[in-house]
C-alpha cells in the first residue's frame, strides 16, 4: 500500500522529534491501531458472514464484468483529465465540503 509508507514516514519523524519517547511510543501505538483494527473486525464478522457471501457467488461473473468496465471507464477519464471535471460537478453537492 503506497500511502502506508508516507503516513508511516510522517509519524517517525513526528515521533523523533517528540521530547518524550512514551510520546513516539503512543504515536506508534495510535498508529498501529489504526491500521490492524480493520483486519481485526473483518477476521471477527468473516466466519458469520461465510453464508451470505455463498448467495452472492451466483452473481460473481456479473459483478466481476461491471467493475471491470467502470475501473475501465474510470482509467481513461484519468487518463484524459475529464475526472477532476466530473469531480468538480459532484462536489457541488457535497454539503461539508467549503471548496
Amino acid at each position: 500500500m503506497p500511502c502506508i509508507g508516507l503516513v508511516l514516514g510522517s509519524i517517525l519523524i513526528i515521533a523523533s522529534n517528540g521530547e518524550t519517547m512514551s510520546f513516539g511510543i503512543l504515536l506508534l501505538f495510535v498508529y498501529s491501531a489504526g491500521l490492524g483494527v480493520p483486519f481485526l473486525i473483518v477476521a471477527f464478522f468473516w466466519s458469520k458472514s461465510l453464508s451470505k457471501l455463498r448467495v452472492i457467488n451466483r452473481w460473481l461473473p456479473t459483478i466481476q464484468r461491471v467493475s471491470g468496465i467502470l475501473m475501465i471507464i474510470l482509467g481513461i477519464l484519468l487518463f484524459t483529465g475529464y475526472f477532476r471535471v466530473l469531480s468538480a460537478y459532484f462536489a457541488r453537492f457535497v454539503p461539508f465540503f467549503n471548496f
